[in-house]
């Protein structure tokens, strides 16, 4: 898998660089679910429901125009969904195309904390069924009857916890990777300060030559651009349409995990307030994140 390989590359790597610290709702209605539908669900359903057709008049959502929706639950400790955008395919199949992730405010106001596009959607029970079928896991084999948890600290800690006969091992929600992390690891995250960054005007740029970081490692030992706000990414990517690599500091130091940065989208969600910025991530498909939660757990190289 592609975690480890990159685990590999950076051992390989130490004598030119320094260490690296190594109840669902589904298109508005209940579907089956062992938990009621939560309080409000209606307005919540009618938000959701008003940003997949806001997303679906933008360049890459273009299927999302006729697609049905289920959302699932985060926690523990998060009022918040993951959304799941699915479409119909070839033989009168449903295809996962996409999702978005929603959590509540203070105050109740929703915010969209996330979104992308592709086949394997953030939080996807398929790509976990994968990986639960897989020879990843040494010396632990999970049944059906295993506890799997949707976990969304924020969008650079989100993970599966699956737990079966006192056995706990986690999963990246995206990729379905399992990570070299134990329960204490997530016990210590703890949120980084970072406020939501407001832009000028509504931008969606994307690169035609996005970076590969498994196949071309120099931004290992590249020192960080000065990313220091909305404008000098704007500047990097619209300027010389430079290759760029974002460099997540993971779990308290646990890991560092990089990503393609494949453009940037800057809207408002919500029609009224000056546009958000997000950045485009090459992650098994897009995953369109903020601005402000990038600066605070990572930097950008080349």
């Amino acid at each position: 898998m592609r975690l480890f390989l990159f685990i590999a590359v950076l051992a390989l790597c130490t004598a030119t660089a320094a260490p690296l610290a190594a109840g669902a709702l589904q298109g508005g209605k209940p579907a089956d679910t062992a938990a009621a539908a939560p309080s409000g669900a209606v307005s919540e359903d009618a938000q959701i429901s008003e940003w997949i057709e806001r997303l679906s008049s933008e360049p890459g959502f273009e299927s999302w125009k006729r697609a049905s929706w289920t959302k699932y639950p985060l926690g523990p400790g998060k009022r918040g969904w993951v959304v799941i955008v699915k479409q119909s395919g070839a033989a009168g199949t449903v295809e996962e195309a996409g999702y978005l992730v929603v959590v509540e405010m203070p105050g109740g106001k929703l915010q969209l904390e996330e979104y992308g596009v592709g086949e394997a959607p953030l939080f996807s029970m398929r790509t976990l069924e994968r990986s639960l079928a897989s020879e990843g896991l040494e010396n632990v084999k999970f049944t059906a009857e295993a506890k799997r948890d949707r976990v969304y600290f924020d969008a650079l800690h989100a993970y599966w916890k699956v737990t079966e006969g006192g056995k706990i091992r986690f999963a990246d929600a995206k990729s379905g990777e399992w990570l070299p992390i134990e329960d204490k690891d997530v016990q210590r995250l703890k949120a980084a300060n970072s406020a939501a960054v407001s832009v000028s005007k509504k931008t969606h740029l994307m690169s035609k030559n996005v970076a590969d970081p498994y196949m071309s490692i120099g931004w290992i030992t590249a020192k960080p651009l000065p990313v220091r706000g909305w404008n000098d990414l704007l500047a990097l990517l619209g300027g010389n349409q430079a290759q760029l690599v974002y460099s997540a500091d993971l779990y308290e130091g646990m890991m560092l995990w990089p990503f393609g940065v494949a453009g940037v989208h800057a809207w408002s969600p919500d029609g009224t307030a000056a546009p958000r910025g997000y950045v485009a991530l090459e992650h098994e498909g897009l995953r369109y994140v903020p601005f402000d939660r990038l600066a605070a757990n990572g930097t950008f190289r080349q």
